[in-house]
């Protein structure tokens, strides 16, 4: 019993005219429709501008009010008479970390509380509660231009219903916010104070 071997020829497509994309065909179609292609187009642009409108007539506006805080050196200089002199400054301390330490102290529920009892009914009632209050302020190093970056310039930022109300709270954070730095790194602390009037007698 043998078996045949049969060989196929790979078939071969040879290129014809038929083979041509025809513009003339979409080109008359396009003739034929053109208003139906413009009347579509004009309605999803109509469309489109009646939804931004009804969007904005719904959704009130946000304003952002900034304010802005300054880091200064701070410097200590202890005289007892002119024989003992003690001082100190903050060319060894790690300016960086300071730097987060302060704009992280920006956002606080103590500075939050003092906004809400200075300002009072000016908040709505929305607003008079600390943890609300909190996420309408953000806090970033800033530079003198507004740009993010390293310097000694915190941008306290503050968004409301009002430009009048964003700039009100924006205003009374920053005041209650250098306050509060003031007292953690300006003041000194009354054991220091007793041992330094001690050892003047």
């Amino acid at each position: 019993m043998s078996v045949d071997s049969v060989s196929k020829q790979p078939e071969i497509r040879s290129w014809s005219e038929p083979d041509e994309i025809d513009f003339t065909r979409y080109l008359g179609v396009l003739r034929r429709r053109w208003l139906q292609i413009v009347l579509v187009t004009v309605g999803v642009v109509v469309l489109a501008a009646v939804g931004i409108l009804v969007y904005r007539q719904t959704t009130p506006p946000v304003y952002e009010a900034n304010a802005t805080a300054a880091i200064v050196r701070t410097s200590t200089d202890v005289r007892f008479d002119d024989r003992f002199t003690t001082s100190s400054d903050e060319r060894n301390v790690d300016v960086s970390s300071r730097r987060m330490a302060l704009v992280a102290m920006v956002k606080d529920g103590s500075i939050a509380q003092q906004v809400i009892d200075e300002l009072g009914d000016q908040l709505p009632l929305k607003l008079q509660n600390s943890s609300r209050l909190l996420d309408a302020v953000t806090a970033e190093m800033a530079t003198a231009t507004g740009r993010a970056g390293q310097s000694d310039l915190i941008q306290i930022s503050a968004t409301a219903d009002s430009p009048e109300l964003a700039a009100a709270i924006a205003n009374a954070w920053a005041k209650a916010y250098v306050q509060q730095v003031n007292s953690v790194y300006g003041q000194v602390p009354d054991d220091m104070l007793g041992s330094v009037e001690a050892q003047l007698v």
